[in-house]
């Protein structure tokens, strides 16, 4: 991806930019030339950055073509952009699938470390939704509206943690400027730039996100089991699980919150090293 030329007439709506015409073969809404958007890109390549093709495969969605039957159990779990948290995949509520669907097919399951973005629908796309397969509940499958997509081996955990900082967020913001239906393209997904620092920082953000990860399971097993107890009446129980999953669940985001700041802050060359994101816990026992 190249750096482009820009000149800004009128930043606040409607904004007016002038480009050369050469260059309008990228896109030709003004809100795709925004300068935060173009800053940026200037910032990441001057980091050395690289295209997520370099090390992604390239995403798959879910079955589009028709309606789908789902069920309350059965071999085949399908994730869909409601089972998407920030901290990883809700396996507590998901939707099944017979083996013989056509939603199942060996390019649509999923892969434990695959990282699931949200390509479209409600909430999903326009908020830059994504996760990382962190566990497998259950053998499963992507819906329509997402994708999955496999990461080279180790570096799921920093492409997801990336993603998620400002400079992945504002790539995907970029991506959907002016479209009507937020809707993300797999050739985009792929061209967005990568700030990709040289070791021990992948393999730190892997090791510190699987202790955000641990948090966020223990969290989605107290939710399961909140939702047996509710379905089965016993009230004691479910408000017990309750305080456990959200209790869980905090500290997982906090994690992920904490992690994300310190490989924006890599980037920034405001520091060298990632510390361990556990510390959230003894300073809120302190």
């Amino acid at each position: 991806m190249k750096a482009f030329n820009i000149t800004v007439i009128h930043e606040s709506a409607p904004m007016i930019v002038a480009k050369a015409q050469e260059e309008l073969v990228e896109r030709m809404d003004p809100g795709f030339w925004d300068p935060k958007y173009v800053d940026v890109t200037k910032q990441l390549l001057d980091f050395g950055a690289i295209p997520l093709r370099e090390i992604a495969e390239r995403p798959v969605s879910g079955y589009r073509s028709g309606k789908l039957e789902y069920k309350a159990e059965g071999p085949i779990a399908i994730v869909k952009v409601g089972d998407i948290l920030n901290t990883g995949v809700d396996w507590s509520q998901v939707d099944f699938l017979e083996e013989t669907s056509p939603a199942n097919t060996p390019n649509r399951r999923i892969n434990q470390g695959d990282i699931l973005i949200c390509r479209s629908g409600e909430g999903g796309a326009g908020r830059g939704k994504l996760c990382l397969a962190y566990t497998l509940k259950f053998p499963s499958c992507v819906h329509g509206h997402v994708y999955r997509m496999g990461i080279s081996k180790g570096l799921s955990p920093y492409v997801v943690i990336f993603l998620k900082t400002k400079f992945g967020q504002l790539q995907i913001q970029r991506c959907i400027s002016g479209v009507g239906v937020p809707e993300l393209d797999a050739d985009d997904i792929l061209n967005f730039l990568i700030a990709y620092p040289s070791e021990p920082i992948p393999r730190r953000v892997a090791e510190e996100y699987t202790k955000l990860g641990e948090y966020h399971s223990r969290a989605i097993e107290a939710k399961s089991k909140m939702l047996k107890a509710r379905k089965h009446g016993n009230t004691t129980a479910a408000e017990r699980y309750q305080v456990e999953y959200e209790r869980n669940l905090k500290i997982a985001r906090a994690m992920l919150n904490d992690l994300i700041r310190q490989v924006e802050e890599i980037i920034e060359g405001k520091r060298t090293e990632i510390e361990p994101v556990d510390c959230i816990l003894k300073e809120n026992q302190s």
